[in-house]
Order: C-alpha cells, then structure tokens, then sequence
C-alpha cells in the first residue's frame, strides 16, 4: 500500500509539473548552461573555453550539489590540446580534481552562480590559468533521478512515437527516455535515419548520390559522430565554433526549426517561408522565423493557443513526433 501511495504522488507530481521527476529521495539533476570567462574580467571568455562542454549536469541531493563538466581537445595557438590538470578554488586554496577522460566533478552547498577554477592547458603554458565558470541557471531544465526520461512516450505522443518506430526512423537506443530534452547529436541521428529511411539507401551512398563525403573527422574537437559528420556535409548543422559541435546541448523549439527545415532542404524541398504570425512572434529569434514559417507551413511544428514558444525545451518524444511528420510530408 506504501509503495502505490509512493508512485502516486510520484504520477501525480509528473502530471502536474509536466517537467521534472524527483525521486523520494529528493535527488534531483539539472541540465545547465555555463560560459567559461576570464577570472579576472568576466566580460571576456576565457581561450580555453571550447575545451568545455556548453551544458553541464548538477545533482542535487541533500542538500548538496554535484557539478559534473563535460571537457574535450581543442585547437588552440595552431595546435590540438586540451587540459592536463583542473583546480577548484575553495576560498583562496586550490584543490586538485580528478581529471577523467571526459569529464570531472566537483560539489558544492548551493547553485552558485560562478565557480572559479583553474587548469593546465599545455598550449597555454605549465603554469595553470585561472578561469571562471559562469552557470545559468535561469535557463536550467531539471532532468531527475529518472534518467530514463520515461520509459514509455507520453499518452499524447505514444501514437506518432510508436509510427516513427515502426517506419525505422528511430535509433534503438534512442528509444527510451522519451521525456528527455533532445541533444544536437541525438537530432542529427535522427535526420540522417530519417534520410537513409526516405531513400532506401545508407547515408554514404545518398552522399554519394550528391557528389559528396562525410566531413572529415578532424572538422570538430569534440565530435566524431559519422552522422553529424554527414549532417555538416549535407548543410543539415554546423558547428557552434569553427572547431566545436557541443553535441550534448540541449535544443529548444526554434532550434528545432532549423533542424527540420535545414533536413527539408537536404532533401531536395525549397524552405523559402516566413513565419506564421503567431502571439509571441516577437520572442522568436530574427534568423529562426523562416524556418519557424516553413514547418508550421507543412504542419510539423504548429504550437498551440497560437504561441510558438521558441525558448521553451524540445523532448526526445516531440523531437520523434516531428521527424514522422517530416518524413510523412516528404513522400
């Protein structure tokens, strides 16, 4: 009786936050953005800020926080180079972290706003550079405990999610944790498995239909993904940097957008639109409005209450609902 009371409350929360799980132990995980700035003017980024990822992980859990950061090479001064040693300020004392392959760790007594670090960059010098991490928490989205995201589609995107399966446009394992936001590189996976499914061909050969190569390995720092390497040979994505993809970002709903309209074109669709004139018109970016007027024009991306809501977060199950929608008006 303890345990359905439990799951209850559980459900019940979901239904009426519609946006976070928080387990009962009150554990709960924050997606955040953070800039990396000069310590000492935080006005300027930092050279070594394409070294971090753009999005970090914070767990809350009694009362503590744990931060993890995401980290990768970069082209720094003509060479290749990433960090060798990573500090954490504790007062005017530095303490050491453990540097894994992709990512470390600190903890803390809130959600501070700015965490001062310092790393050994060797393109940089032996000595260590100060830096700061600045988190935004005001564009933070709570993931949970649940990491699954949900293990079954919403009861409203179950029917679209479940046709999307079935017509082979979703990778295996992408299909779970539906409730989670979408990452640039779990987007252009499914533009390419969309692609690949419209044309009956695999990726290098619908490439090479167009007189074209995966772009080469060496394009982005922190990504080796064969199809965000395609989707930059087909004009699907770029980079957020000359050098840097940020895979792990999370998109909101005007990024989308481009996305799906930028996945159109590579198909062969003209994308010329403007953008639907919805209530909050003025809250969508200057460049996302073509694409915002082209998927609302082939009725893939419509909002409600006629709101676009260009900022808010895009779940994997919506994410999937839209890429059957394109596929749909694409054949």
């Amino acid at each position: 009786m303890k345990n359905k009371f439990i799951t209850m409350i559980v459900v019940l929360a979901l239904l009426f936050t519609g946006t976070a799980f928080v387990s009962a132990d009150g554990e709960t995980v924050y997606k955040v953005p953070v800039k990396v700035v000069k310590a000492n003017d935080e006005t300027q980024e930092s050279m070594a800020k394409s070294a971090f990822d753009k999005t970090a992980t914070v767990v809350e859990n009694a009362g503590k926080f744990t931060y993890t950061i995401g980290h990768h090479e970069m082209k720094i001064m003509g060479s290749v180079d990433g960090i060798q040693k990573v500090f954490v300020y504790e007062g005017e004392n530095k303490k050491e972290l453990t540097l894994g392959e992709k990512t470390f760790e600190f903890t803390r007594n809130a959600k501070d706003a700015k965490v001062k670090l310092a790393v050994v960059v060797k393109a940089m010098g032996t000595e260590s550079k100060d830096l700061l991490l600045v988190f935004d928490w005001a564009k933070a989205t709570k993931e949970g405990n649940d990491q699954t995201g949900g293990e079954q589609p919403a009861n409203w995107a179950k029917s679209e999610v479940d046709r999307a399966v079935a017509a082979g446009l979703i990778p295996q394992d992408l299909q779970n944790g539906y409730k989670k936001s979408i990452t640039r590189e779990e987007f252009c996976r499914l533009a390419i498995k969309m692609m690949e499914a419209k044309e009956g061909k695999n990726i290098d050969q619908i490439l090479a239909a167009k007189g074209l190569e995966k772009a080469s390995e060496s394009t982005f720092t922190d990504c080796k993904t064969p199809a965000v390497l395609a989707a930059k040979s087909l004009g699907i994505t770029d980079g957020t940097t000359a050098t840097t993809f940020d895979p792990n970002a999370l998109l909101n709903r005007e990024q989308a957008a481009k996305f799906l309209s930028a996945t159109a074109k590579a198909c062969g669709q003209n994308i010329e639109a403007t953008a639907h004139n919805y209530s909050d018109l003025s809250q969508i970016s200057g460049w996302a409005k073509p694409y915002v007027g082209y998927v609302y024009n082939i009725g893939v991306m419509k909002g409600s209450d006629n709101k676009f809501s260009p900022k808010d977060g895009y779940q994997r199950q919506q994410a999937f609902m839209t890429m059957l929608r394109l596929f749909d008006a694409l054949k």
